[in-house]
C-alpha cells in the first residue's frame, strides 16, 4: 500500500465519529419544530416504504393514518417520549405502530 492510500485509510477512521440513534431526550430538549417534523416524516417514510415494499401495505396505510391523521397520536408520542427519554426514538416509534397497526 502507498504512502497517501495509508494515510486516506488512516484519515477516514480517525476521522469518524461514533454515530448513535436519536434518543427520544434527543428529540424532545436538542430539536427545534422544524426538526422534529423533518425527523418523524423520515423515519415513518423509511418505517412505511419498507412495510409496502414487504407486502404489508395495509399497516404501512394505518401507520400514515395514525401517525399523520389522528392528532392524540401526537400526545401519545410526546408522553411516551417523556417516559423513555434513554431509548432510541425510532424503536417506540415501532413499537406505539404495532400497537395500534397490528
Amino acid at each position: 500500500m502507498s504512502a497517501r492510500a495509508a494515510l486516506t485509510v488512516l484519515a477516514l477512521t480517525l476521522g469518524t465519529g461514533q454515530a448513535h440513534a436519536v434518543t427520544a431526550q434527543d428529540y424532545l430538549e436538542r430539536f427545534n419544530d422544524d426538526q422534529r417534523f423533518a425527523y418523524m416524516n423520515g423515519a415513518l417514510d423509511a418505517m412505511t416504504y419498507s412495510l409496502a415494499t414487504a407486502g404489508q401495505g395495509a399497516k404501512a396505510e394505518c401507520l400514515i393514518d395514525l401517525f399523520f391523521r389522528t392528532p392524540a397520536t401526537q400526545d401519545e408520542i410526546a408522553a411516551t417520549f417523556a417516559a423513555h427519554p434513554e431509548l432510541p426514538a425510532v424503536a417506540i416509534l415501532q413499537v406505539l405502530g404495532d400497537r395500534h397497526c397490528n
